[in-house]
């Protein structure tokens, strides 16, 4: 007998192992080999496994939980992870923070009836986390009556939270009156509760003396005492318990009766886990032995999964501690420094044979089935025969082909084979009699198809089309010649044959063709997909003529091709209506009427009749996401499907397309970058100021197993359902004041549903724009005029009354005053005189202004060398203006301007010369290149120079100041460069895809206003085409058109979108032309300024 004996003792790092016995002995070594041998086929599932390199804080798993929202919470020995089914999120001790976690060592976890979770730590007592409050608080023995610190298990019952601990025993919490109390089980205080549970109301625990204790009517009964039972497990109507040495036990209404269950395979594993699925299984962790599936109606082991080194699907690791089943029947796997592992029984709806189940070669090519034998064409291996009854593979050794690209059995029972190497190969299964035919014509056959009588057609690489009697040996061969009749390639990869004896065929090179067997003549079809009438591409790879007598044909590099054989017309299906790949391999339909495509990435399923598209790819349990011409099959209800490892059986009406009551939850809100706090994912209604209107939401559907799709709606903005695809985040920017229902969904594959999650958004008006306000305006203006109305009458009468005095005065005056009119008109001709030099003097000078204006400004050539594709419309209502445009570039940076100066002529000129140079000194003498940063300084700089004058200057300036900054091929991804934007009253406009983002400017100029706050700078990542507009008011306020009024600015941004498709000088010359023809006749009433760049 050979003994092991395993003591862990280092609390650090084994805490929960202490004098651990491995007996094995060389019997039930053998019996393991052997039981290794029987499931090995069991070994060919797939396991999911997750470390530190995809996020865990450390790979030692203790225990695992699934909280009422879906989320996957790990304890390890290094800090607390939650999963969302993207990211590991990680709760670690602050030395600072008291409501922090208390220790890293988390030995295990409950979720208890408020949704609060229960942490139990290794030395440091008990944590209790409200996700809530995102809070942790704190008990312990320094701070509480409980007898020890390391928490081995929790169990509520009854309002009372049960809690074992380890050399401490059981203590129990009440939280109405917030008391921990220890209990004592027969006269034992210092013992390890390895496990607590409660079955038809009533207590189990184990404990290190051995056996299971349960309390009846405040009274322990212990019952088999001989045994270390190590896991507690109630399981419907039965409660399940396994033991230290492989024991298993279960009963159901018997009151201590327990049945035992004798499984030589377990014998001496140590059982750490017990867990049921949803098809009547138990799964079983072990410390050492791998995970055992057992079926529990008669207790017998199905499968045992082990770690194999050359296999990234097997277990990470043989040492089970924790096991766990979640909602959707996914079994999470805790291992002893692996990680955790994930298995989802819903993808084994794809059976998966390789060479682990005895397939001769990885590499399939064909398939077809015949009773109960499925035969499998491999690239090396030769033919391969899987007895569906019995599982089990055989290979047919007589065949010398090795690869094996096509199948076919005719009428006759007779097995033809199309070979590289070996041409067409008969095979008789009754007296396993095989010949090669065809020796000396042909050794490459890619396709059979059966023709009338005897014959049979075969495709060829390079050999053409042929035409093979069975009777008599005969054939004939149709290859490419110089006439339109012929067949327009010689190698053919397809062949279908219609309800009247024609066929189709698909070249390799030269698209379809339509052939003829009486007259045979062939109709090449056209293949460069310019007309309705011709396939999308000349490489045909499958042909498939579908219950319609439609064809779908697979092209190598076209997607797939559907012809309507009553219109004589094409479709295609490619990667934008959601194909996967463009390479398509095969083609079938099921009994559903649903067309199944192998591809280059994955299977997918095409609805005739909704025009959907489903994809599956290795993540939901395909051998590979590359699968192989040729194989593609559907017989029987069943498809078969053969790639580059392996292949897939499946019953295609079994697919579980869509995972059961799995909810969509936000793992994330940010309001203006900050994340939202408590967590979003326990609201269902949030109030936000109206100035927090830049919102973000992440989502998970927590399904672990696989891809997932997501949509969303915010009613109040949204007018339909915004399609995320595999993108699981969403930005709302500027939203205006108002009630919003956030609608979002995932799901993974299949139709959409209408159970949808919500959440309540409420954004208040700020108080200048409610009802209230507006009424308190209304009344106001209401008195005010009111009361102008009677104080003007009163004035009216009162004038009246002095007028009449004064024109009686005025009379006697005028008769004074002509006498000194005709001496007041000579003065007059004289000052008239000096008022023409005067002017002409003033002219003189605004001309040289003009041109000192004009120097200030950036010459083009700089413009168009910083920011190529680019314009600037500038129109001043005077010979100088008030608005001016600006440029600096300061490193890898282009920081550039559109400036609106308070009022136009030579007053607003003045006013931009200051502004100006506040400008040029914000970036060359103080450095500064943020424009929220160069607009607070160029205030600060204007509102000094002001100062400077006796009188109070209120003039100012708006502005939209912009930084760009270019990003070099390095840098990678979408996004070409990098925007950065502040303004004063006037906003930024980015054009991008044929939609505008309109970003707001702070309300207040530089200059001095009532309230100085600080500007805020927007960032942007840009991406190729986006157009960047800033400008002044002038074009917008323009007066014109048919009625004289306003432009605006609704009408200014309909006029640049409809341009979108311009270059940027042409787009200038529309908006000139815009401008004159709209201003007509009418005088120009401000200074106009447009900015333009594209990226």
């Amino acid at each position: 007998m050979l003994e092991f004996k395993l003591n862990l003792t280092n609390e650090n790092i084994y805490p929960i192992f202490i004098e651990l016995k491995l007996k094995m002995r060389n019997l039930i070594l053998y019996c393991l080999l052997l039981f290794d041998l029987v499931v090995a086929q069991g070994q060919n599932q797939r396991f999911k496994t997750f470390s530190i390199k995809d996020g865990l804080s450390q790979s030692t798993i203790n225990c695992i939980i699934q909280d009422r929202k879906g989320l996957i919470w790990l304890g390890t020995q290094d800090g607390l992870n939650k999963y969302d089914g993207y990211e590991f999120s990680h709760y670690k001790k602050q030395a600072a923070d008291s409501n922090s976690i208390p220790d890293n060592n988390i030995q295990s976890l409950y979720e208890d009836s408020k949704g609060n979770i229960w942490i139990g730590t290794y030395g440091s007592g008990v944590a209790i986390y409200n996700p809530i409050t995102n809070q942790f608080k704190r008990i312990n023995s320094s701070n509480s009556k409980l007898t020890n610190d390391i928490i081995m298990c929790f169990k509520e019952f009854n309002n009372i939270m049960y809690i074992g601990t380890k050399r401490g025993g059981l203590n129990s919490y009440n939280y109405e009156k917030d008391i921990i109390s220890p209990i004592e089980i027969e006269n034992y205080s210092l013992i390890d509760i390895r496990d607590i549970d409660v079955f038809n109301n009533t207590i189990y625990t184990a404990t290190s003396m051995g056996g299971v204790h349960i309390l009846e009517k405040n009274i322990w009964v212990k019952i088999l005492d001989t045994v270390q039972i190590q896991v507690i497990k109630p399981i419907g109507n039965q409660i399940w318990l396994g033991g230290s040495n492989g024991e298993l036990f279960y009963k159901e209404n018997s009151r201590y009766k327990f049945n035992t269950i004798k499984l030589e395979a377990l014998n001496s594993a140590g059982i750490w886990g017990i867990s049921p699925d949803n098809s009547g299984n138990l799964w079983i962790g072990t410390f050492g032995a791998g995970l055992y599936k057992v079926n529990r109606k008669n207790p017998e082991i199905v499968n045992r999964f082990t770690n194999n080194k050359t296999d990234i699907n097997s277990i990470s690791h043989d040492v089970i501690l924790s096991l766990f089943n979640d909602k959707d029947d996914g079994i999470w796997i805790g291992t002893l420094g692996g990680g955790v592992n994930y298995f989802e029984p819903n993808n084994q709806n794809f059976k998966h044979y390789n060479d682990n189940n005895g397939l001769t070669n990885n590499v399939v090519m064909s398939f077809l089935l015949d009773k109960n034998k499925l035969y499998i064409g491999t690239y090396g291996g030769g033919l391969s025969v899987l007895d569906l009854k019995t599982n089990t593979f055989s290979v047919i050794k007589e065949i010398d082909a090795k690869i094996i690209r096509t199948i076919y059995k005719d009428d006759e029972g007779i097995i033809w084979l199309g070979t590289y190497g070996n041409g067409l190969v008969r095979y008789n299964p009754k007296d396993n009699s095989i010949k090669q035919v065809l020796k000396n014509i042909v050794t490459d056959v890619w396709c059979i198809t059966k023709g009338n009588h005897n014959n049979l057609w075969l495709g060829t690489w390079e050999k053409g089309l042929i035409k093979f009697n069975k009777q008599d040996n005969t054939f004939k061969q149709f290859v490419r010649k110089e006439n339109s009749n012929s067949i327009s390639e010689n190698t053919v990869l397809s062949v279908a044959r219609t309800k009247d004896g024609n066929l189709w065929i698909g070249t390799y090179g030269s698209g379809l063709n339509y052939f003829n067997p009486t007259t045979e003549k062939f109709k090449a079809i056209g293949f460069d997909g310019k007309s309705k009438h011709e396939t999308n591409n000349k490489k045909i790879r499958s042909i498939y003529i579908d219950k319609n007598d439609d064809l779908w044909i697979g092209t190598d590099g076209g997607g797939l091709n559907y012809y309507n054989h009553k219109k004589a017309e094409f479709k295609y299906i490619t990667t934008e209506n959601k194909l996967p790949n463009n390479v398509v391999y095969g083609v079938i339909e099921d009994d559903e009427n649903n067309i199944w495509i192998s591809t280059n990435y994955g299977l997918s399923k095409y609805g005739i009749k909704n025009k959907s598209i489903s994809n599956f790819d290795y993540d939901d349990g395909l051998q590979n996401n590359e699968f192989n011409q040729g194989a593609l099959y559907f017989k029987e209800g069943k498809v078969y499907a053969g790639g580059i490892n392996g292949f897939n059986i499946f019953n295609p009406k079994k697919i579980e397309l869509i995972s059961k009551n799995t909810p969509t939850i936000i793992t994330s809100m940010k309001v203006m970058g900050k994340e939202y706090n408590p967590p979003i994912r326990y609201l269902d209604r949030i109030k936000l100021h109206y100035s927090t209107n830049f919102l973000s939401f992440q989502f998970s559907f927590l399904d672990y197993s696989g891809k997932k799709v997501y949509r969303c709606k915010l009613e109040g903005l949204d007018k339909d359902w915004v399609y995320l695809d595999d993108r699981n985040y969403i930005n709302y920017t500027n939203l205006p004041s108002g009630n919003y229902i956030l609608k979002y969904q995932g799901k993974r594959l299949g139709e959409w549903n209408n159970e949808y999650a919500t959440l309540s958004i409420v954004i208040p008006p700020p108080f200048w724009e409610t009802i209230w306000f507006y009424t308190a305006s209304v009344l106001t203006v209401l008195i005010a005029l009111y009361l102008f109305y009677v104080f003007k009458q009163k004035s009216l009468r009162r004038k009246n009354v002095e007028l009449e005095m004064q024109v009686k005065k005025r009379t006697q005056e005028i008769q004074h005053k002509n006498i000194k009119l005709e001496e007041q008109k000579r003065e007059v001709e004289i000052q008239k005189e000096l008022v023409e030099i005067k002017h002409e003097e003033i002219q003189a000078s605004i001309t040289y202004a003009k041109r000192i204006q004009r120097a200030i400004l950036p010459s083009p050539k700089t413009v168009k060398k910083y920011l190529p594709e680019s314009f600037i419309f500038y129109k001043p209502k005077d010979i100088v203006a008030g608005d001016f445009y600006w440029m600096e570039k300061k490193d890898e940076k282009i920081i550039f301007a559109a400036c609106d100066c308070t009022g136009h002529g030579v007053p607003g000129a003045m006013i931009s010369v200051v502004c100006n140079n506040a400008l040029n000194r914000s970036v060359r003498e103080y450095g500064l290149t943020d424009p929220g940063e160069i607009l607070n300084k160029t205030r600060e700089i204007v509102v000094q120079e002001f100062e400077k004058s006796e009188e109070d200057v209120k003039d100012g300036m708006d502005i939209s100041l912009c930084n760009l900054t270019l990003n070099t091929p390095l840098d990678g991804g979408e996004n070409v460069a990098t925007l950065k934007y502040a303004g004063a009253n006037n906003p930024l406009w980015i054009i991008r895809n044929g939609e505008i983002i309109i970003t707001r400017a702070n309300k207040q100029p530089i200059g001095r206003f009532r309230s100085s706050d600080p500007f805020t700078t927007h960032q942007f990542e840009l991406q190729k085409n986006d157009a960047i507009y800033i400008f002044s008011d002038g074009y917008a306020d323009q007066f014109g058109g048919e009625k004289g009024k306003k432009f605006k600015a609704k009408a200014f941004i309909e006029l640049l979108l409809s341009i979108q498709n311009k270059t940027m000088e042409e787009q200038k010359n529309s908006l000139e032309m815009n401008f004159e023809s709209w201003r007509g006749e009418l005088e120009q009433v401000d200074d106009i300024l447009v900015v333009g760049v594209k990226i």
